[in-house]
């Protein structure tokens, strides 16, 4: 006689066999997790893609509400710009300003990537910073001023948009990718305190408390078509290096994603 092993299934108390969850786990097939701890996981609502926590429903769009909602304190009446307008972040800090009612401009590299932001991100105009003289062309869209900017990338870009904020305008700090790459900033202190400036930096995780009341309402937006998750799909694990670099060399629109070979089946099914 020959006896069959059991398949053994992991238990755990928060989660049911088939519960759709997501979390900071890695780059793997794989990942064990108890469900709290070092790697906490999160339940992703029926009605939610499974994909949008990774993105406007979780770490980006909780960033850019920090930015434009708790650091800039965004009203109806602002004009807003946003860098790096075509990213994950960048296009969730877009989505929400402009459903505040603010008027907001998008800088992005490239004619493609400007397009994506005017007439499916909803923005008044976009600033192309590889073709584009960047503090012109505010000058020209921003007459009265720059009142709150979401900045992605520091460098020359944040030197041009202080050159033309307006008196008592905020700034919000998310990243300084320009910087990383070696472009410097030379941010004028003497212009920051003229205007009366609010510059910020958003350490997300110092808000960890409010994450999911936040992402609550991001799915709320997604529901009802006020925000819309836009993703880069690279297929198979083994992309996962490839879709890295196109973060890097700035090819990706909204968030870049790897889906994994059998998600991928099953969409295909």
């Amino acid at each position: 006689m020959v006896r069959r092993r059991r398949r053994r299934v992991a238990t755990s108390a928060l989660f049911r066999l088939g519960d759709r969850v997501w979390g900071t786990l890695g780059c793997q097939d794989y990942a064990l997790s108890d469900g709290a701890g070092l790697i906490p996981l999160s339940h992703i609502p029926g009605d939610i893609a499974l994909s949008a926590p990774l993105g406007i429903g979780g770490i980006n769009g909780i960033t850019a509400y920090l930015g434009i909602v708790d650091v800039c304190h965004t009203r109806a009446e602002d004009t807003v710009v946003v860098s790096t307008a075509a990213g994950a972040t960048g296009s969730a800090a877009l989505q929400i300003a402009r459903n505040l009612g603010a008027r907001v401009i998008g800088i992005a590299g490239g004619a493609d990537k400007c397009r994506f932001v005017r007439e499916v991100l909803g923005a008044a105009d976009c600033i192309d910073y590889k073709s584009e003289d960047v503090a012109a062309r505010l000058a020209g869209l921003c007459p009265r001023g720059v009142d709150v900017y979401f900045d992605n990338v520091g460098g020359r870009t944040l030197d041009a948009v202080i050159e033309h904020t307006a008196h008592g305008a905020r700034i919000a700090l998310c990243g300084a990718t320009a910087q990383y790459a070696g472009e410097p900033s030379s941010a004028s202190f003497a212009q920051i305190l003229a205007r009366a400036l609010t510059v910020r930096g958003i350490v997300m995780y110092e808000h960890a408390a409010r994450f999911e009341a936040i992402s609550e309402q991001l799915f709320a937006g997604l529901r009802s078509g006020q925000l819309q998750a836009h993703e880069d799909l690279a297929f198979g694990l083994e992309s996962f290096p490839t879709a890295l670099l196109r973060l890097f060399q700035g090819q990706n629109l909204g968030k870049q994603l790897v889906v994994m070979e059998e998600i991928a089946a099953n969409r295909d099914a």
